[in-house]
This record gives C-alpha cells, sequence and structure tokens, in this order.
C-alpha cells in the first residue's frame, strides 16, 4: 500500500502535510488488540483521529474514545437517537429553516446499522491490512483529477450526496461504506473548527476496493487532462520520490498547451508531436542524437536566488536553499540548465583575500573587502592558505555533494584561467602595472595560480570520481579589452597552456570554455589547446559565433551569446530578434548549438525577456 499511497500523492501533488487516510472497522475485542498502532490516550472527536491520521499519526480507538455522539452513531459504536419527530432537534438548533428541511436531512443521513468493536485510523502507507475506506483531504483542482479517474473507471457518480454537516464521521466515512461508493464532502463547521482544515480543503472518500482503480484512472488521464505546468510539477514530483510517471508535454485532450480550449474549432484536435523532458533533450544532444529544439540554458544562478526571495547569506552559504532555487527556476519555466555553485568572486576566499556579502534584502553581488596581495614584497612572499581554509572550495564540494544526492552527478573543475586566477589575488589596476613593471612578479603569482587550480582539482577528482569530473575555463581576464595580444602571449597563455597538460595527466578527458569579453584578436590561441570534438564553447556577445566556429573549429559544441544587456534592459521583442539570428545562423551547425546568455544572468533581468528567449528556441529552434 505504501507504493500505491506514493504514487497516488505524486500524481495528484496533495499537500506535504497531508497524508491518505485509512480507515478499518474492528468488530471483535480480539482484532482490535491485533490491529495495528496505538491507542487513543483520551476522547476525542472522530474527525480529530482523522485529522491526526492526515498528519501522520494513526491510532486506533473504541466507543469510549469517541467523544461526538454524531460521530458514534453514524459509525456504529452506538444506536441512533429515536426522536418523536425526526430533525427536530436540529430544527430547535435552527440548523435548518424548516422542519421538512431538517427531516430530510436526519432521515437521508447514511448511519451504518453494524456494531462496532473499534477502529484502526491510519496513514494509508502505514496500513499493514487493507482498510474498509479511503480518505483525501485535498483542494478543489485535486478533488476534480481524482472525480476524473473515479469516472474514467466507473462513469457519472451516482452517490455523491452532502449537507455540510457530520462531514468527515457521516458523509465520507459512512457515506462511503454503507453505499461501496465514492463520496465528496465540504466538511462541516464542527470539524473545521476542531480539526483546523484549511479553507480551501475538501474530502472524498471511497472504498478501498476502488482505491487501486481511482489510481489507475488518474494515471491514465494525466496527459489526457493535464496543461503543462501541472505535467512539470508531476514529472518533478515522479524523480523526487522515485515514481514512474509517464507524462507527454503539449499534449491534452483540447489541444493545448496551457490547459484552456481553442475557440472555434469543433472536437479534439490531432495529438501533437511529443517534446522531450529537459533531462532526455540535453542527453540526446550530448549524445550527438536528433532533439526537438535548440536547447536553452539561463544562466539564472544568482538570479534564481532572486526569484525566490533569498537573501545573500542563503544563497551563497545555504547550499540546499541554492540548489532547490535553481532547480525550481528551471523547471517552473522550461529552461535546461542545471544548478551550480555560484559565489562571485568566490576564488579570492580562498587565495587569502576578504569578501563583504550583503547583509540586507534579497541576494546582492559581493564587494572585495581586501585582495591577498596589495604590494610587491606580499607578491614575493605569497604562499597559498592551506586546504583547510579554503573556504569556496569548501561551499563548491558541500554544493556538488548535495547535488549528487539529488541525483546530480555531473561535476565540473575550473581551469581558471590562471591569469584570471591573478585577478583574484591582486586589484585589477595594480595587475595592469605589473604587466609592464613587475613581470617576474606576475609570472610567480601565475604559478600559484596553476598551484592552486591544480591542488583543486586534485580535491575533486578524489571525491566525486575521475570518471564523473570534466574542466572548464573562463576567461575575462584575458579579454582585449583589457590586455593586449602581446602581454596575451607573454603572461596568459604560457598559464592555460600549463593548467590544461596538467588537467590531462590527471586522467580528465571532458574540456569546455567560457569566451567572456572580446577575443577576437587572440582567439586562434585557444586553437592550441586541442579540444576533442564535441567540447562545448561559450562565448560573450563580443564574439561572433559563426567566425568563432571558423577559427576553433567546426565540430565544436557553441553556446551563446545574447546580450545580457539587452535582457535587462532591452525588449521582449528585441531578444527574441537577436535569439532568432542567432538560432538560424547555428541552428544547423555540426557540432551543435545551445542558446544561452552572454555571460552569467544579471540578478535584474526580466523575466519577460528569458520568456522571448525560450519562445524563440521552442518556435526558430524546432527541428
Amino acid at each position: 500500500m505504501e507504493e500505491e499511497a506514493v504514487e497516488f500523492q505524486t500524481l495528484l501533488g496533495l499537500a506535504k502535510d497531508r497524508h491518505l487516510v485509512g480507515v478499518r472497522f474492528l468488530f471483535s475485542e480480539a482484532e482490535y488488540q491485533e490491529a495495528e498502532g496505538k491507542e487513543a490516550t483520551h476522547q476525542m472527536f472522530f474527525c480529530m483521529m482523522v485529522k491526526a491520521a492526515a498528519v501522520g499519526h494513526g491510532m486506533k480507538g473504541r466507543k469510549e474514545h469517541i467523544y461526538c455522539s454524531a460521530a458514534a452513531e453514524a459509525l456504529g459504536f452506538a444506536k441512533p437517537l429515536k426522536e418523536s419527530e425526526p430533525g427536530e432537534i436540529l430544527y430547535k438548533r435552527n440548523m435548518y429553516g424548516t422542519r421538512e428541511a431538517a427531516a430530510d436531512i436526519r432521515e437521508n443521513m447514511p448511519c451504518l446499522k453494524h456494531e462496532v468493536y473499534g477502529m484502526c485510523i491510519q496513514p494509508l502507507e502505514q496500513c499493514d491490512r487493507k482498510p474498509d475506506v479511503v480518505l483525501v483531504f485535498c483542494q478543489p483542482y485535486t478533488a476534480m483529477r481524482i472525480v476524473q479517474g473515479y469516472s474514467y473507471q466507473y462513469g457519472f457518480a451516482k452517490q455523491v450526496r452532502f449537507a455540510g454537516m457530520s462531514g468527515i464521521c457521516t458523509e465520507l466515512m459512512a457515506g462511503a461504506y454503507k453505499n461501496q461508493d465514492m463520496n465528496l464532502s465540504l466538511l462541516c463547521s464542527g470539524t473545521r473548527f476542531a480539526g483546523a482544515w484549511r479553507d480551501d480543503e475538501l474530502g472524498i472518500a471511497f472504498p478501498y476496493g476502488m482505491f487501486q482503480k481511482v489510481l489507475s484512472g488518474v494515471r491514465s488521464t494525466v496527459n489526457t487532462f493535464e496543461p503543462d505546468d501541472k505535467k512539470e510539477a508531476i514529472r518533478q514530483r515522479a524523480w523526487e520520490y522515485g515514481v514512474k510517471a509517464e507524462v507527454e508535454m503539449g499534449n491534452n485532450y483540447h489541444g493545448s498547451s496551457i490547459g484552456v480550449a481553442r475557440m472555434g474549432v469543433e472536437g479534439y484536435f490531432p495529438k501533437k508531436a511529443k517534446s522531450l523532458t529537459s533531462g532526455q533533450r540535453m542527453a540526446r544532444f550530448y549524445r550527438g542524437e536528433k532533439i526537438d529544439r535548440v536547447p536553452m540554458l539561463s544562466c539564472a544562478t544568482m538570479y534564481a536566488g532572486w526569484q525566490k526571495g533569498l537573501s545573500s547569506e542563503e544563497f551563497y552559504f545555504d547550499v540546499k536553499k541554492a540548489f532547490h532555487a535553481q532547480k525550481e527556476i528551471a523547471w517552473e519555466n522550461g529552461y535546461d540548465d542545471v544548478p551550480c555553485y555560484d559565489l562571485p568572486h568566490g576564488e579570492i576566499l580562498d587565495l587569502g583575500g576578504e569578501l563583504a556579502i550583503p547583509e540586507t534584502g534579497r541576494v546582492g553581488l559581493p564587494l572585495v573587502k581586501r585582495f591577498a596581495v596589495n604590494s610587491a614584497e606580499e607578491a614575493l612572499a605569497y604562499e597559498l592558505p592551506p586546504m583547510e581554509k579554503r573556504r569556496f572550495t569548501r561551499l563548491r564540494i558541500a554544493f556538488l555533494r548535495y547535488a549528487k544526492s539529488q541525483g546530480q552527478n555531473g561535476v565540473t573543475i575550473s581551469a581558471g584561467s590562471p591569469f584570471t586566477m591573478v585577478g583574484s589575488m591582486v586589484e585589477t589596476g595594480l595587475l595592469m602595472r605589473w604587466l609592464i613593471k613587475e613581470r617576474e612578479l606576475v609570472r610567480r603569482l601565475l604559478r600559484k595560480a596553476v598551484q592552486y587550480l591544480s591542488e583543486t582539482a586534485d580535491l575533486f577528482i578524489q571525491e566525486f570520481g575521475l570518471e564523473n569530473c570534466s574542466v572548464s575555463s573562463n576567461y575575462p581576464f584575458e579579454s582585449n579589452h583589457l590586455i593586449s595580444p602581446r602581454n596575451f602571449e607573454r603572461f596568459a597563455y604560457p598559464a592555460m597552456m600549463e593548467i590544461h597538460e596538467e588537467m590531462r595527466k590527471k586522467g580528465l578527458q571532458n574540456f569546455g570554455l567560457h569566451l567572456c569579453g572580446n577575443h577576437v584578436k587572440t582567439m586562434a590561441y585557444f586553437k592550441d589547446l586541442n579540444l576533442a570534438p564535441g567540447s562545448f564553447i561559450s562565448l560573450d556577445e563580443e564574439n561572433p559565433l559563426t567566425e568563432t566556429a571558423k577559427v576553433l573549429g567546426e565540430d565544436m559544441i557553441y553556446a551563446g551569446n545574447i546580450s545580457t544587456k539587452l535582457l535587462v534592459g532591452g525588449t521582449p521583442e528585441q531578444v527574441y530578434r537577436q535569439s532568432e539570428r542567432a538560432i538560424r545562423e547555428m541552428k544547423y551547425h555540426k557540432g551543435g548549438f545551445i542558446l544561452m546568455p552572454s555571460c552569467d544572468l544579471p540578478i535584474n533581468a526580466k523575466p519577460e525577456n528569458l520568456k522571448a528567449m525560450l519562445d524563440a528556441a521552442c518556435e526558430v529552434g524546432k527541428y
């Protein structure tokens, strides 16, 4: 029953603090003693027992534990009170406006005629024997889906009767058991007060004998009735709980992926071509197989934290919150990203400097409080801090460990660049001056940078296994706007080649690059890295996609390069047009193409502009 209960919860998205409830009648003392669960410790309303089970705490009880006389009469613990006129008490309490209405309620209330000794009331997944009745407490949308699952098997519901009176004991429990059919209840004032049910909750009950068929009906109608946003939520829950769920996006009975039937067309629409999940799309893409559309990466790291309302402290230092913020933003919007750890300038913490983390409001960019090296004397004496003091590395490992626990196994090792790592040791203006006046100091710091990257790689390989690791490197400090081609050749290029050789000696095989800033004048140098076909190269908007591919190779995967400035300050129309141009240029590129921003997504990017990117990927990028 546990597997069935978990699947039911997964397909229907019940609240995390609500369990399905199984109730079993016990007709003898011996049966009661053998029943699972602890005995109730005091008298209480029957609906309170059910509420306890709905939040995860089962129990069993006898007549003396049932406080409410109405429940005792309805369930078979006591004989109904005889009245000279049926419903007279209800009428005198002003619960009904006429004696006729009160009498109708009283005469049609389902009271069970059996004599019961006790009851076992458990979360369904904890039941070791089949219960008599299953109760579900949910929102109206979920109730609709349960009814659709029921109707798929049994047709029109013929025993749904309620009056907002004795909601759990009589309408749900006694009604479903007596009629051996489903009933629905809006609950009653008594249980809403005593049980503190949410205002938007209602109840559904059916005999356990119907449960498996209702579950099968719900399962069979997911793709028929659910819109894409609900399907994506089902898919995520299925992944989380290990439940098999066959979900087809973009396909339901009214032909609309947003759950609204189109006007002016009679009948159902033809079945649409099956779209891939993000995981399927990216797995096929990297294997070189056919996919449905151009993938889109949002690079929404800090942006995700901002959208989810996380503070800087939460996003940068609570890896679980950072992971799930990114995960949720990706699947809510249909992006193809997987979460990654992001702390801008984080290497400064490893290399002996200090960062100032914003303390108020939502996540914001850290500021450099102090560099590790601030003079020629400090550069000459500089040594890397011991591994145990490298906080950024520890945070990255903690994030990757948590990601692994969530089923995400890929690990990216940084190859710097070494020159960019030096930019995390020394203030940029001072470094630029040293390129002219203190060249040996720069070379000394570059050696330390290579050492730092190599030591970090060893740690990652030891922690996660060589087979799970790939290498990526970023080149913002090598931009032609910052250093000349001559200084690139003198300083950045030798260190870049050295760290890649180090990584290859460790057995690492998969490499990728992000060319941040303008690299047009020095692009050919990156050819010397001898990247394997299918390597991932993402580009800043200042590096033309087709021209870069001509230089670095047509058999590489290229990604980019939608302007982050446009994503912040442009209109959706402008973003769509730029995305369209990139897709038309690269859609059929030999190595493959991924649409993405030119760099990390700014926290103040407009959501509607990201949607325009995705729209272009889905429409123009459709294969």
